[in-house]
């Protein structure tokens, strides 16, 4: 608590490791309750106090830069997001942290528009999990998973499709953990609307979208593939469902503050694009 985190700074000092572990505890609690501009700030301090403390190649030290990175991510602030995530891979090189890096850098790239670069770090976290793991470990499908959505991305929707075959072959004898289920059944469902196959989407989608709410997925989450289900529905004429979907996209945004508005954009270009009206909803009675 911040109780505690005061009392540790006059115990010990503001700079000593253990103010930045408890910097860390807050970044993760912030991040729990979803309010990631108060998880930045935490993260950010800790790193700052335990890179001094502990020298900048220990390995808590990339561990908090991978954390600050995805927490700069969530909130649209993808120069700093980066930063952090280039200050982490020379940590992990070699480790089975170096996969999760790059595929934080693939995530950060993909935000960034350049589906490119995001499929070059996702063949790589993909290629690290292998060597480390072998062929036929859940680590290796969480890689597959992240570049099948990435290869679908760029149009080459056969080896995105293979990529989650071939995940799916794996989690036959290694369950996959539930979330990360719900992911691949998710990117299967973007695939085929990638691909122009919004018949085989739309359901594919809808699965994903009742499993991440029976989970209690972070709205950020839901609204990703809310939106992805929104423009199925809207390419098959289905339009009043998809302004239906649509509303809830927003809500769900707008849950998370002013931190979420970078992520209206890509929406905001759509609705344009496409010539969307959404209604307003009704009034209440009376």
């Amino acid at each position: 608590s911040r109780d505690a985190l005061a009392a540790g700074e006059r115990a010990f000092g503001p700079r000593h490791p253990r103010v930045g572990i408890m910097h860390n505890y807050l970044a993760n609690a912030w991040i729990r309750q979803g309010d990631y501009t108060k998880a930045a700030d935490h993260a950010r301090r800790a790193l700052e106090i335990l890179r001094d403390a502990l020298g900048p190649e220990h390995p808590n030290v990339a561990a908090i830069a991978v954390t600050l990175g995805q927490v700069e991510q969530r909130i649209g602030r993808l120069d700093e997001a980066a930063a952090a995530f280039e200050t982490a891979l020379p940590l992990v090189a070699g480790t089975p942290n170096e996969a999760i890096v790059l595929a934080s850098l693939s995530n950060l790239a993909r935000d960034r528009g350049d589906d490119s670069t995001a499929l070059v770090y996702a063949q790589r976290s993909r290629e690290r999990r292998e060597a480390l793991h072998g062929l036929d470990d859940t680590r290796v499908a969480i890689g597959l998973i992240i570049e099948g959505e990435t290869l679908a991305r760029v149009g080459r929707d056969e080896d995105a499709f293979a990529a989650f075959a071939r995940a799916r072959t794996i989690a036959k004898t290694q369950p996959l953990p539930e979330p990360v289920q719900i992911v691949l059944t998710g990117n299967e469902g973007r695939a085929h609307r990638y691909a122009g196959r919004n018949a085989q989407a739309v359901p594919i989608l809808e699965t994903a979208l009742a499993e991440q709410q029976r989970i209690e997925a972070e709205p950020v989450d839901l609204a990703e593939v809310r939106f992805e289900l929104v423009q199925a529905l809207w390419s098959l004429g289905r339009r009043d469902e998809a302004l239906a979907q649509l509303r809830r996209v927003h809500e769900e945004l707008s849950s998370l503050g002013p931190e979420s508005d970078f992520r209206h954009v890509p929406i905001r270009e759509w609705i344009a694009r496409e010539g969307v009206e959404i209604p307003s909803a009704p009034s209440p009675a009376g």
